[in-house]
């Protein structure tokens, strides 16, 4: 097995064996890779490739804080949505196989295939990194499906509050002149939208492009520790925000701040009623909360942290000059 140096052998070892005895296989035929770990929870949240089962290739997922509840709850929620998705040849989610009756792991069967944010980096072609939006839209569309739909009013108040805080941290790399100008900004242009009735839905919480594989003719979502009923607007921002990190020319980005093509292809996917103003903003407002967050520490001691801190700033400033 691949460990970290932070984890339990030994409670790992144990889920290896649980699961082996609830599905009639042999412990010691199961190997158990290490492929993820939080960074903010280590030694307690992970996830491995468990391989050696009769059930094909697998993955296990643990948390091992006390207490938790956590993966009970997403378990809950791929069996809803496999069976809710079950019709659709193009969009499902990974199968759920176990849930440990303590709740500490479950398995999953693994999917195969890239995930959005691997096409989408990775390609040298604007029409494959298009598609890879496009079929996110899909999937997006077809789990805000799964529930019955509804309005509620919405609360946009938290984008200026998070600003607010790292401007009163005072270690942002912005400089705070920037950062007030550009929060004082932001309200005036989100108040008409405040506690006006929106779509909620049933929202994957934390729709980033590396939660969605992209397989052989389907788009299979997986993670949904963060899921519930939020505004639909959220999960589309979530996704489409990775485009900011994807070079392109200043003439096509928009007044969200993304490749156009990025937008429009995920709309063409996802199709359901949303405000086209409110979603500008809502994006605006997240590459700033995001490019706000990079403190100078972080710009000093990381490469990364330099470029994500350049595209921020090249994309909000066009697309700023395009709302006037």
């Amino acid at each position: 097995m691949l460990f970290s140096k932070t984890l339990d052998h030994e409670m790992v070892d144990a889920c290896v064996a649980e699961f082996a005895a609830a599905s009639g296989c042999e412990s010691g035929g199961l190997a158990a890779h290490c492929y993820y770990e939080s960074a903010d929870f280590p030694g307690q949240r992970l996830v491995f490739t468990l391989v050696g089962s009769p059930l094909g290739a697998l993955s296990l997922k643990v948390d091992f804080a006390p207490g938790q509840t956590r993966l009970r709850r997403e378990f809950d929620h791929l069996k809803r949505l496999h069976d809710a998705l079950g019709q659709d040849p193009r969009n499902s989610v990974v199968t759920p196989v176990y849930l440990s009756p303590g709740g500490a792991f479950h398995v999953t069967q693994l999917a195969e295939g890239k995930t959005a944010k691997e096409v989408v980096y990775a390609s040298s072609q604007d029409a494959q990194a298009a598609q890879a939006f496009r079929r996110g839209g899909q999937w997006l569309e077809a789990l805000h499906k799964s529930t019955v739909p509804q309005e509620a009013p919405i609360w946009l108040g938290w984008m200026t509050d998070t600003l607010s805080r790292r401007l009163e941290a005072g270690d942002s790399a912005v400089p705070a002149a920037r950062i007030e100008a550009e929060m004082q900004r932001l309200k005036r242009e989100l108040a008409p939208f405040q506690g006006a009735p929106h779509p909620r839905a049933f929202s994957h919480g934390d729709y980033l492009g590396g939660n969605l594989i992209l397989g052989r003719g389907i788009n299979i979502g997986l993670d949904f520790t963060e899921s519930e009923e939020k505004h639909r607007v959220y999960d589309v921002v979530d996704f489409l925000k990775m485009d900011v990190m994807r070079p392109c020319p200043q003439s096509v980005i928009g007044p969200e701040g993304l490749n156009r093509s990025a937008r429009e292809m995920f709309l063409r996917g996802y199709r359901l009623p949303l405000s086209p103003d409110l979603l500008t903003l809502c994006l605006r407002g997240r590459l700033l909360i995001d490019w706000v967050a990079i403190t100078q520490d972080r710009l000093e001691q990381s490469a990364f942290q330099r470029r994500k801190y350049a595209a921020h700033e090249t994309r909000l400033t066009a697309a700023l000059a395009l709302t006037g």
